[in-house]
C-alpha cells in the first residue's frame, strides 16, 4: 500500500538556490500549460469542450525541448526534466476532477503559496537514502541533510520537496511499503463506538466525545492567538519602498510603481509564519491522536460518525474559530482511510439525524437550546449533551448496518 512519510531537511545555500529554480520552473510550466488550455476552453464553450482541450502531459509537454532552446526560457533546463512530468500529470488530473464536478477550475500558481516540486523515483534508483549519515539524494541537488525521525520499508515512488515561507524545508516520500490492510472485522453491537464531534473548550466540551465516555479536549491556542494579534498589528505599520521600477497593471490598465518590503517587514512576516505553522502542527497532531486511538483500538470493530456540513458551519462567525480548531472535516477524512487500514467498519449517520435532542434512554425528543446538559422531561434521565449525542450516533449506526437502511 502507498503511504507518505514527511521529514524535515536542511539544504545548503547552493541547494536552496537550486530548489528555488525548481519551484519557479514547475510553477512557470503549470501556468504556461494552464494558459494554453484556458484559451481553448474559453473559445470552445459547449458540449465538446472536454474533447477539444489538449493534454498537458502528452501534447503541451512536447513543447518543452524547444522552450529550453529559446533564450528567454533556457533556464528551464537547469531543473530535473522528470519533475515536469508530474506537474503536467497533476494539471490533467485537476481538469478531470473539474469535468466530473469534483472541484473548481484549476488556478494559476504564484510564488507566495506554491513552493514545491515532485520527482518520481524509478526502481533502479532506490538507494537514495543513507540512514546512517541521515542524507537523501534529490536529483541534481545531490545529498541533502535530512532528519529521519522514523524509518520505513518498501519501494520509493516519488519525493516532493516543499518550502514554508520562513525558510523551513521538508520532503515528503511516497512509499509502496510492506504494510498490509487488516481484514474487515465482523460488525457487533458491543464493538460499535459512536463519535460526536465538538468544538467546545473546557471540561464540559471536547473535540471528540465517544459513546463509552472517553473525551478528547479541544487544543487551546490562546497564547499563539495573542502573539499573532500583536505581531499582525505591528506588521500593518511596516512600510513598503518604491524601487524606481514600473510595471503594467491589468487591474488599473496603466503602469504603476513597483514596491518592495523592508527587511523588518520580511523578518516580522517570518515570525508570523512560524506561529501559524506551529498552530497547524498542533492541530494536526491532536487530530492524528484521536483518529489513531479509535482506529487501532481492538475493542472497536465499527465506528459511527455524523456527516457535518463544515463549510456551512464556518459561515457562522461566532463559532467559526472554534470549529476550525476542532478540525472536524479532517477528523472525518482521517477516520475513513484509517478504518480501512485497520479493518474497522465505518458508518456515516445523516447530518439531519437528531442526535443531540433525542433522549438515548426513552427516545423522546426535547429541544435543547445552548445547554451543555439537560434532563429528559419524560423519563427524568440527566444527560451530558455530547455524550448523549454520541450514544445516539452509535445506536443509529448500529441500526443502519443491521437493517441496511440509511
Amino acid at each position: 500500500m502507498k503511504r507518505g512519510y514527511k521529514y524535515r531537511i536542511y539544504p545548503t545555500e547552493e541547494q536552496k538556490k537550486y530548489f528555488a529554480v525548481c519551484f519557479a520552473a514547475n510553477r512557470w510550466f503549470w501556468n504556461y500549460a494552464l494558459e494554453k488550455i484556458q484559451v481553448i476552453f474559453d473559445g470552445n464553450k459547449g458540449k465538446e469542450e472536454k474533447d477539444k482541450i489538449p493534454s498537458a502531459q502528452y501534447e503541451i509537454a512536447r513543447e518543452l525541448p524547444s522552450l529550453k532552446k529559446e533564450e528567454e526560457t533556457a533556464w528551464l533546463k537547469q531543473v530535473d526534466a522528470i519533475s515536469y512530468i508530474y506537474t503536467s500529470q497533476s494539471l490533467d488530473a485537476a481538469f478531470k476532477k473539474f469535468f466530473k464536478k469534483q472541484g473548481g477550475f484549476p488556478k494559476y500558481k504564484n510564488r507566495k503559496y506554491n513552493n514545491s516540486y515532485t520527482v518520481q523515483v524509478s526502481k533502479e534508483r532506490q538507494n537514495i537514502i543513507d540512514w546512517k549519515n541521515e542524507t537523501i539524494h534529490v536529483g541534481k541537488a545531490g545529498d541533502v541533510k535530512c532528519v529521519f525521525h522514523r524509518k520505513f520499508n518498501g519501494e520509493i515512488k516519488s519525493i516532493t520537496v516543499s518550502k514554508k515561507s520562513y525558510d523551513f524545508y521538508e520532503i515528503s516520500i511516497l512509499v509502496d511499503d510492506t504494510f498490509n490492510k487488516a481484514e474487515l472485522k465482523e460488525h457487533t453491537y458491543e464493538g460499535t463506538i459512536g463519535i460526536d464531534m465538538g468544538s467546545k473548550e473546557g471540561d464540559d466540551g471536547g473535540n471528540a466525545i465517544l459513546s463509552d465516555g472517553t473525551k478528547f479536549p479541544v487544543i487551546n491556542y490562546a497564547k499563539e492567538d495573542k502573539k499573532l494579534k500583536r505581531l499582525r498589528k505591528r506588521l500593518s505599520k511596516k512600510e513598503w519602498f518604491k524601487t524606481g521600477e514600473k510595471r503594467f497593471s491589468k487591474k488599473y490598465n496603466k503602469d504603476i510603481d513597483v514596491k518592495a518590503p523592508s527587511k523588518n517587514y520580511i523578518k516580522l512576516k517570518d515570525k508570523i509564519a512560524k506561529i501559524e505553522d506551529k498552530i497547524a502542527r498542533k492541530r494536526a497532531y491532536n487530530t492524528h491522536q484521536i483518529t489513531s486511538y479509535v482506529s487501532k483500538n481492538d475493542n472497536f470493530d465499527t465506528v459511527a460518525i455524523e456527516t457535518l456540513d463544515v463549510k456551512g458551519m464556518l459561515k457562522n462567525h461566532f463559532v467559526s474559530r472554534n470549529i476550525s480548531n476542532g478540525n472536524m472535516g479532517e477528523l472525518g477524512r482521517q477516520l475513513e482511510y484509517k478504518c480501512d487500514w485497520y479493518g474497522k467498519n465505518l458508518v456515516k449517520v445523516d447530518r439531519w439525524f437528531a442526535s443531540t435532542k433525542t433522549c438515548s434512554v426513552c427516545g423522546n425528543k426535547h429541544v435543547v437550546k445552548n445547554k451543555r446538559s439537560w434532563t429528559c422531561p419524560i423519563c427524568g434521565t440527566y444527560h451530558d449533551r455530547d455524550l448523549n449525542a454520541a450514544i445516539n450516533i452509535k445506536e443509529e449506526g448500529n441500526r443502519i448496518l443491521t437493517e441496511g437502511k440509511q
